[in-house]
């Protein structure tokens, strides 16, 4: 029953605030116009995965799963990150309610590290308590609470009142099965108290009944009689038929542990009758097994034998689904190992050749980084070299030109003085015939 209950709950914990978060209020025509539009944009990935959960909800597994996968397909090619996250949750959605669980694991997993990279809150509550609900649903109990109590801390951070309480009934339906049944009294007292504050009465039905359960398996039976009728009465004032016939079958077995047969036998064939007409083979075996405890209850065998044979008729039948599932399942699990492996081994190759990569991008850089720093050390040891010829070659243009002017003066002085010995001796005539006078006397 608590199973049964949880996927209820997983539902209204996150789909509808994922929903609304989507744009509800736009119609289906609305959405369907987007989608077949022109344009390939980030409107058109939240259009298909808002539709998607909207057939989803409705049962349309295969049309849902179509519109998914047009959003994830196109949300890639647009490089929409947000969008992909999304889009791969809904995804998940869509396996879960096909019942392919390890399918649906892969896709909130990959959910989940785009929405711890972006930061998304929305998207993080929504993967963790779903990744808790599928582990739950393998038996790994505690990899199933690490995961809630995530979504819870966010659900808080966001100040999600809605979430918060759905999240409390999600964490007691693993305590539950873990035989902690005084712990998940308590965390479903937290859970009730909020829905009771937000006038949830849907969420309240599920918290009553499983609170109800704890208490039953706890021999806590006035306790467990308050919360199994106040979950009828709220699922008779909003028409829950399945939810009424669980209640009603809670309801006889507890009437049946504390004597009050007539009024197991009574409830017992509203029970039978309100089945039917749901036509559904799990509610007809919760049935059948009811009227066979309230029948054995009140002494009447052979009565409570024919209803116990159909419920084995029933169980077997589930049963024998159920193994052909679990096979099936088995199988797409080892697929997804493998595929888990494959992608694992991939990513590190990409790792591996992105830090070989990263590490050549730095010997370059650096590279050039030395060339330009050692051109520059260079350019400049050249620009002081040219500087300092241009000084010397100035100095000794300086110095040649000062010589020469020094060379001009004593030329100058000395033709200068020249002229004035040649002003003051005799002329060379004059000499001449003086040297012959002497000879002659």
């Amino acid at each position: 029953m608590f199973r049964a209950f949880a996927l209820l709950i997983f539902f209204l914990t996150f789909y509808f605030p994922l929903f609304a978060g989507s744009g509800s209020q736009n119609s289906n025509d609305s959405l369907m116009a987007v989608i077949h539009g022109p344009a390939n944009d980030t409107n058109k990935v939240i259009a298909c995965y808002t539709i998607s959960r909207r057939l989803r909800a409705k049962g349309d597994y295969d049309t849902a799963m179509y519109y998914a996968g047009a959003g994830l397909d196109l949300s890639r090619r647009l490089k929409y990150v947000s969008g992909e996250g999304h889009s791969l949750y809904t995804v998940g959605l869509v396996h879960q309610g096909k019942g392919n669980n390890p399918e649906a694991q892969n896709c909130y997993l990959l959910s989940l590290r785009i929405a711890e990279k972006l930061g998304d809150r929305l998207l993080l509550g929504a993967t963790t308590n779903a990744l808790g609900i599928i582990y739950w649903y393998m038996g790994d109990h505690e990899t199933a609470l690490d995961y809630l109590h995530r979504s819870l801390m966010v659900k808080k951070l966001m100040k999600d009142e809605r979430g918060i309480a759905n999240t409390y009934n999600n964490i007691a339906n693993v305590l539950h099965d873990q035989g902690k049944l005084r712990e998940a009294i308590g965390n479903l007292n937290v859970s009730i108290r909020i829905k009771q504050k937000l006038k949830d009465k849907l969420g309240l039905s599920n918290s009553f009944t499983n609170r109800g359960s704890c208490y039953q398996n706890l021999g806590i039976m006035d306790s467990a009689l308050m919360d199994f009728t106040a979950a009828l009465e709220l699922r008779n004032e909003y028409g829950d038929k399945a939810g009424i016939v669980g209640s009603m079958n809670n309801l006889i077995q507890l009437y049946s542990m504390t004597g009050r047969v007539r009024d197991a036998l009574g409830l017992s064939g509203k029970s039978l009758a309100l089945g039917k007409e749901l036509n559904s083979r799990r509610i007809f075996m919760e049935c059948y097994k009811a009227a066979s405890v309230a029948y054995d209850s009140a002494g009447l065998y052979s009565e409570a034998y024919g209803y116990f044979k159909q419920y084995l008729v029933y169980k077997d039948s589930i049963l024998n689904e159920e193994n052909m599932e679990k096979s099936i399942q088995q199988q797409m699990q080892y697929d997804f190992e493998m595929k888990a492996a494959a992608l694992r081994a991939k990513q590190e190759r990409k790792e591996v050749l992105a830090q070989q990569e990263h590490r050549t991008r730095e010997t370059i850089i650096l590279f050039i980084a030395s060339s330009i720093g050692l051109t520059l050390v260079l350019s400049i040891l050249l620009l002081v070299y040219l500087a300092r010829n241009r000084r010397k070659n100035r100095l000794i243009e300086n110095q040649k030109i000062s010589l020469e002017e020094k060379q001009a003066d004593i030329v100058s002085s000395i033709q200068y003085a020249r002229r004035i010995q040649q002003a003051q001796l005799p002329a060379m005539q004059y000499i001449e015939r003086s040297f012959k006078r002497l000879n002659k006397g």
